[in-house]
């Protein structure tokens, strides 16, 4: 059966920018850019757009991952 490598996943590069763009809000990176509410309400979008998105991704997935 066809895999596809890890670095390589859609849905892993997904969650990795993800968890990337979370860990730089909540450590002040937008600061400079966003004031305190909006940054707080892209917090919160992401929150709901993070599952969205890895459903979505997933219902499109058709090959298994590899551990290379």
């Amino acid at each position: 059966m066809e895999t596809t490598p890890v670095v390589k996943s859609k849905t892993i590069i997904f969650n990795v920018l993800a968890v990337a763009i979370l860990v730089a809000g909540y450590f002040g990176y937008n600061s400079h850019i966003l004031d305190p509410d909006t940054a707080d309400l892209v917090a919160k979008i992401m929150a709901a757009v993070l599952p969205l998105g890895n459903i979505a991704l997933r219902a499109v997935t058709k090959k298994p991952l590899s551990r290379s």
